[in-house]
């Protein structure tokens, strides 16, 4: 296949993975519900009790979470900037392929910039763990990966936060 060709089928399959993750970030660029942080309520609760954290490990957590809040706050709201921008120029049926495209790719960076947060946070978080709270977090990890791939719901934690109430 001439490198053109290919090319143009890359830069196709970018563009429509792009716009694919421009809809989950548009969900995740809304900002945490009432009760969660950045992942905060989540992890502080039923996830806390499970690895026995102590006072001392949840306070470090608290403010790398926090600190994490605000570093991404400009990316959250370029996120949701970029994706109101695309409802803009996609609406009543418009559609300008180069403004798409453009914007596709800002959306993807802005994701990428989401995705390396998660996992600075969560390489931090790893840090402060003793080795038998990251055995049990690796094993929760791939328990609830299992369950995903499964098409099952997450497990929650007694403590944790109840979705929906």
């Amino acid at each position: 296949m001439p490198a053109r060709r290919q090319n143009m089928r890359t830069h196709r399959v970018l563009v429509v993975a792009a716009l694919l993750v421009i809809g989950w970030a548009g969900v995740f660029a809304q900002g945490p519900g009432p009760r969660h942080g950045f992942g905060g309520g989540q992890f502080l609760g039923g996830m806390a009790k499970h690895l026995n954290l102590t006072d001392e490990q949840k306070a470090e957590i608290r403010k790398i979470l926090e600190a994490e809040r605000e570093l991404m706050k400009p990316v959250h709201e370029q996120l949701r900037e970029n994706r109101q921008a695309l409802n803009e120029v996609t609406k009543d049926g418009q559609f300008n392929e180069a403004q798409v495209t453009k914007l596709a790719e800002q959306q993807g960076d802005l994701v990428a910039q989401t995705i390396v947060s998660r996992e600075r946070v969560q390489a931090q978080i790893w840090q402060l763990l003793t080795p038998e709270q990251r055995e049990k977090a690796s094993q929760v990890r791939e328990r609830t990966k299992d369950r995903m791939q499964g098409g099952e719901r997450p497990m929650r934690f007694e403590g944790g936060p109840r979705r929906g109430r």
